[in-house]
């Protein structure tokens, strides 16, 4: 009888962990999938991407799939001029405990290029975007970043953040209610060291920065940048920066505004701080 009760007490044990081990592949299998049918659909849009072959981890606390030397390059009239992002490595993890959340994660320097400006090194000591995996009528994302660094590769200039946070959220159609808006983001940030070699009229130093703001009006699937934003424009378009406060060397700053586009699609606008 005892040794009945000693199988059953090693046994139990080993059927959780071999049960766990199945929903941790199946759980790396499903990422491998979405990463695919994202390649695919980025194709479709006209982006050129490549990377190394994706490697799984993360086990037993996650599902992770490993994406090396990922490199992204669009060009055509959506954007204006070629666009080129190329990254060390991003990982896409989903928590074995929280299944329904992706999160992005860099995992080396990523580089960014568009047109002709300069290449910009972004690195970071965390730098992540999670969102959910089952989206409803709306996008939604959070960015959580600390140490970021943004720098020429050149190594003309820097920029650092201590801590960067924000989040938004994209409505998938336009509503029906002209008084919601489209989209809602909130960003925040600290510790902010501004390029050297400029003469900052409040100094080189930021120690917060926050802003909450609205974007009303239709997001037109217009491929062109120009004519979507006459079509946004004539829609009655508008950003509306609900709240904003910065702390910067002497000065703290609180302030509202309503932007939007003119006939020469020129910003344009009133507020108040």
């Amino acid at each position: 009888m005892r040794r009945r009760y000693w199988v059953i007490a090693v046994a139990i044990p080993l059927l959780l962990v071999a049960a766990e081990v199945v929903y941790w592949r199946i759980a790396a299998e499903q990422l491998r999938t979405g990463y695919h049918d994202w390649l695919a659909e980025q194709a479709a849009e006209g982006w050129d991407v490549g990377s190394g072959p994706p490697s799984s981890g993360g086990w037993p606390r996650a599902a992770t799939v490993t994406v090396p030397n990922l490199t992204l390059r669009h060009s055509g009239p959506m954007i204006p001029g070629d666009v080129n992002v190329a990254s060390a490595g991003i990982t896409l993890s989903v928590s074995l405990f929280d299944p329904g959340t992706l999160h992005l994660s860099l995992t080396g320097p990523m580089h960014v290029r568009a047109g002709d400006m300069q290449d910009v090194i972004v690195t970071g000591d965390e730098a992540s975007v999670s969102m959910p995996l089952q989206q409803t009528d709306a996008l939604s994302g959070v960015l959580r970043a600390k140490g970021l660094r943004l720098e020429a590769a050149s190594g003309a200039w820097h920029l650092t953040v201590g801590l960067l946070n924000a989040d938004a959220t994209i409505a998938d159609a336009t509503p029906a209610d002209q008084s919601q808006p489209a989209a809602r983001f909130s960003i925040s940030s600290e510790a902010i060291a501004l390029p050297a070699g400029i003469k900052w009229p409040l100094g080189p130093n930021i120690s917060s920065l926050s802003m909450d703001g609205r974007l009303h009006g239709p997001l037109p699937n217009i491929r062109d940048i120009r004519r979507s934003a006459e079509a946004w424009r004539d829609g009655g378009g508008s950003l509306e920066i609900t709240h904003l406060a910065m702390g910067w060397g002497p000065m703290g700053l609180t302030s509202s505004a309503t932007l939007a586009l003119d006939d020469q699609l020129q910003p344009m606008g009133s507020g108040n701080g």
